[in-house]
């Protein structure tokens, strides 16, 4: 009796043993099972950095959470926190690091990704003018911690009203003595309105451009006379009466008249022969271009006009000229605008020898 409760218990031991390894051998398939279903193998990229893992995870943000790997919002991922895992699947991430942001003197700690300023302007929806300033330049790479800053600039336009000065025109008169002045009118300054464009960076005006002129009201010239009759009686010199040229030869010849500009003489200072005539007279007033075949150059002349209004006065034949030909004389004059105030008119020439 006792042999086969012995019997039994050792049988009753040796069944619970295979028990026993029977549940542990199912436990451990089990878990192989487990593991080759829902374990996966995955790679953590973080800046270049690289980590294989072998992890029971249903999404990204698991993957993550078991690595240990902290997410900020500036953080950028290959694939969404909320994508399923996968075995093989490789997670970039790329770790938000913090840049000095710096606008118009207020400063303030921004994260962000970028790895230029101009990305990272783009990202924070910054649109440079042509007048804004940043530094570093746009193209220049961003590490951690870089400063950033930006000008930006202000353009303000504005209206100002100026004055226009006037000019003061001198005019010859012919019946005037040399020598005397008179203010024929008065100079008014003009009004006008000027429009500009001003760039304000960092308070301070750093460009201003006109963009818009409107004349309001317009200047008027000072206009002022000068005499150029030598003497009061009219003539030229103290030798020469009335007389002296009832006796005279007189020719009526076409008169214009010339000075030193370059619209008379083609030549400008510095010129080689500026102001010095055909005869080797230096140019001036009472020096005449003839046609010496028509009188000689030397000759002393006395020019006026038919009616006496205007009286050039004593002269010298000292000057040729190539449109100076027959019946013409040029008449050399101070000034340009005396020039043109002369024009063309015909003259009585009285040679005196």
């Amino acid at each position: 009796m006792k042999t086969g409760i012995a019997h039994f218990r050792a049988y009753t031991e040796k069944s619970q043993f295979l028990m026993c390894i029977v549940c542990l051998t199912i436990a451990v398939l089990s878990i192989l099972f487990s593991a080759t279903c829902f374990g996966k193998n995955v790679v953590i990229d973080i800046d270049g950095e690289q980590t294989q893992l072998f992890v029971f995870a249903k999404d990204v943000e698991d993957v993550l959470t078991q690595a240990e790997v902290s997410i900020v919002p500036e953080d950028k991922l290959s694939s969404n926190l909320y994508d399923p895992a996968y075995h093989g699947q490789v997670i970039y991430v790329n770790k938000a690091f913090p840049v000095q942001f710096h606008v118009n003197g207020a400063k303030t700690e921004l994260l962000t990704t970028a790895s230029t300023v101009t990305e990272f302007l783009e990202e924070n929806q910054i649109v440079l003018s042509a007048y804004d300033v940043v530094t570093p330049a746009p193209e220049a790479e961003l590490t951690n911690g870089t400063q950033v800053v930006l000008s930006k600039a202000e353009i303000e336009f504005v209206t100002k009203t100026e004055e226009i000065p006037f000019k003061t025109v001198s005019v010859p008169n012919h019946q005037a003595n040399s020598g005397t002045t008179t203010v024929k009118s008065e100079g008014q300054n003009g009004v006008k309105e000027v429009s500009f464009m001003r760039v304000w960076r960092d308070g301070v005006v750093v460009e201003e451009t006109p963009t818009q002129e409107t004349v309001v009201k317009e200047p008027v010239n000072k206009v002022v006379e000068y005499g150029t009759v030598v003497a009061s009686t009219g003539y030229r010199g103290g030798n020469v009466s009335r007389e002296d040229l009832k006796s005279a030869r007189m020719i009526t010849m076409t008169a214009t008249a010339y000075d030193l500009s370059y619209e008379s003489c083609g030549k400008r200072p510095g010129d080689r022969g500026y102001g010095i005539t055909a005869s080797g007279m230096r140019a001036r007033r009472g020096v005449v271009a003839v046609d010496p075949r028509v009188i000689p150059l030397g000759t002393k002349l006395y020019i006026e006009t038919p009616d006496g209004s205007i009286v050039y006065g004593e002269a010298v034949a000292g000057d040729t000229g190539g449109a100076i030909k027959g019946n013409k004389i040029d008449l050399f004059m101070d000034s340009r605008s005396e020039c043109m105030a002369f024009g063309r008119r015909k003259v009585n020439v009285y040679i005196l020898n």
